[in-house]
């Protein structure tokens, strides 16, 4: 029998990233629950010595509406983020090998303190922020973008879930989208014969905020290493 996942990012980004499932002969239910929208925003006065970018999506929404300033040092968290932003022409300068805001802060502990513009969605996580405050950079964060959880009739979300073997989540928003769903289910969800799998060790920390203590998660913080991971595990290859 086939082993399901349910893949609950941005219906765009399922498109992407269901071939990687599916060559490796793992089944996909749909399952957005976010969307993101971008918003109107104006970038700080002071000019910046550093922009960091902690995703593709980020950079998208700032560079759709202004360029990076000239002579600011890009940090890109991720390697699909960086490559994302260099395929624009733009060159980027540092990389965090851990891509949680202790990444940030650890890779900027060497460089010269200034003003650090941080672009980010609306209701973006304060980590990084207030680490490189405490260091003695200038940061200012603003929001480019939204993000939106999408909300099921609980007959579709219970239908879906049930559906699966393992449910994979690839931010904190689709965690939280998740969670205010299954509010309304009324205990028709039993998860324990689910695998839980993040992304990575920000989204891993947000599911245990919510209570699941067992959460999977590859070595690399990229849906490919999701997918081998999941066909390890199934399929022994």
């Amino acid at each position: 029998m086939k082993c399901r996942v349910l893949l609950t990012r941005e219906i765009g980004d399922i498109e992407k990233d269901k071939k990687e499932f599916l060559r490796r002969g793992i089944g996909i239910v749909k399952l957005p629950l976010i969307k993101t929208v971008d918003m109107p925003f104006s970038c700080p006065d002071n000019k910046p010595d550093y922009i960091v970018f902690q995703s593709k999506r980020a950079f998208g929404y700032f560079e759709k509406r202004t360029a990076i300033p000239k002579d600011a040092i890009i940090i890109a968290v991720g390697e699909k983020t960086r490559k994302f932003i260099e395929e624009k022409g733009y060159r980027v300068s540092l990389v965090p090998k851990d891509q949680r805001a202790e990444g940030i802060c650890e890779i900027m502990e060497t460089q010269k303190r200034g003003i650090v513009w941080i672009p980010r969605a609306e209701a973006g996580r304060e980590e990084a922020i207030l680490c490189l405050r405490r260091m003695g950079f200038a940061v200012f964060p603003f929001p480019v973008y939204k993000t939106f959880n999408i909300y099921y009739k609980p007959s579709v979300f219970i239908c879906r879930v049930n559906m699966v073997d393992a449910v994979v989540f690839a931010s904190p928003s689709a965690v939280v989208g998740f969670f205010e769903n299954l509010k309304n289910c009324k205990g028709n969800i039993d998860l324990q014969g689910i695998l839980i799998v993040s992304i990575g060790k920000t989204t891993k920390s947000c599911l245990r905020d919510y209570g699941i203590e067992k959460v999977l998660t590859p070595s690399k913080p990229s849906m490919e290493a999701v997918a081998e991971f999941l066909a390890n595990i199934w399929h022994g290859s």
